[in-house]
């Protein structure tokens, strides 16, 4: 009765340190638009463009296979312009980015630009941005350099 005993023990801690057989990781170019034409941002027509357009999404599984969040990696530079007047803001807005799918979260870090909730027009911000709220500072109003 001892002997069976330690052998189930030991399939116990056997069972325990096997690692989970999650799924792999897969890294795929993720490129964004050549050209976005924002009409609604500022009110008058913004071009947005990616001189440095290097992204990377990484997916990754749960046990069974299913998706459960995405890391965006890479280096990414945009370029806002104002056709009417040729003015431009150009900054560096490298990530990361996660989303978490299984529980609908999305997390920013880093600098990013765009449209942010609870704020009018595009900005460019520094710090964590997300379904939490928004964590650090916004450093430039993107409409108002391009007016």
């Amino acid at each position: 009765m001892k002997r069976l005993s330690l052998i189930v023990v030991g399939l116990i801690l056997l069972a325990w340190a096997m690692p989970v057989a999650a799924a792999s990781p897969t890294r795929e170019y993720a490129p964004l638009p050549d050209l976005i034409e924002d009409t609604t941002s500022c009110g008058y027509l913004v071009d947005v463009t990616f001189p440095i357009n290097r992204e990377y999404a990484l997916s990754f599984y749960d046990n069974a296979g299913n998706l459960i969040r995405i890391e965006i990696t890479g280096h990414l530079v945009v370029t806002f312009t104002n056709p009417a007047n040729h003015r431009s803001v150009t900054a560096n807005i490298s990530g990361p980015t996660r989303i978490g799918i299984a529980n609908g979260t999305f997390e920013s870090l880093g600098r990013g630009g765009g449209p942010l909730p609870n704020f009018d027009g595009l900005v460019l911000f520094a710090g964590r941005t997300g379904s939490a709220g928004i964590h650090g500072h916004l450093f430039l109003d993107v409409c108002a350099a391009l007016a």
